[in-house]
C-alpha cells in the first residue's frame, strides 16, 4: 500500500491494488468513489470504467480464484464479467456496483464448476466465510451476493458463526 494513505489502493497495477481490500476503505471511501465513478460510467465514460476495474478487479479475481483454483481461468472469467458489466452498465444502480459485480462473478464461477463436485452446504459455508473474513463483506451483502433472499435459508451458516 502507498505510504501517503493507508486505506487507498496502490494505482500502478491491478496486482498491487490490495489496499482496496481493506475493510475501512471498502466500507467508506470506496463506496463514495464507486458511486461517483459509476455515474460517469453509465454515461459511457471509459476512463471511469477503467478506474472501477482497477479498484474492483483484485476483489473479483480473489473471489473467483477461491472457487476455481486456476489463476488463468479465473482471469478469463473475471474479464468476461467486466465486459458483461460494461454492456449492462445503464441498468446497474450506482449504489449496487460492488454487489452486482460480485453476483455476476459468482454466477459465472458456478457455471464453470462441475455440478457433481459441489457440496452446496459446504461450498456455501466456505464461500460465506471467505466473503466475510477475507473480502470484508457485511452479512446482508453476503446474503445478496450469494442470492439468498430469505434469512432462514442462511441459518445453517449463521449458526455455525461463520458470518
Amino acid at each position: 500500500m502507498s505510504s501517503s494513505s493507508p486505506n487507498k489502493p496502490k494505482t500502478n497495477s491491478n496486482d498491487e491494488c490490495i489496499g482496496c481490500l481493506h475493510a475501512d476503505y471498502i466500507a467508506g471511501q470506496l463506496e463514495n468513489d464507486l458511486e461517483h465513478l459509476w455515474a460517469k460510467v453509465r454515461l459511457g465514460d471509459i476512463g471511469s470504467f477503467e478506474a472501477v476495474h482497477k479498484i474492483l478487479y483484485p476483489v473479483v479475481f480473489k473471489y473467483g480464484r477461491f472457487s476455481l483454483k486456476d489463476e488463468e481461468l479465473t482471469g478469463v472469467v473475471a474479464e468476461d464479467v467486466f465486459v458483461e458489466f460494461w454492456i449492462k452498465r445503464k441498468s446497474i444502480d450506482r449504489k449496487q456496483v460492488k454487489i452486482q459485480l460480485m453476483k455476476m462473478m459468482r454466477k459465472k464461477v458456478l457455471s464453470h464448476l462441475p455440478v457433481i463436485a459441489i457440496d452446496y452446504h459446504r461450498f456455501d459455508e466456505h464461500e460465506a466465510l471467505f466473503l466475510r473474513h477475507v473480502l470484508g463483506f457485511e452479512y446482508q451483502e453476503i446474503l445478496e451476493i450469494m442470492l439468498i433472499d430469505d434469512e432462514p435459508a442462511f441459518d445453517y451458516i449463521r449458526n455455525r458463526r461463520i458470518v
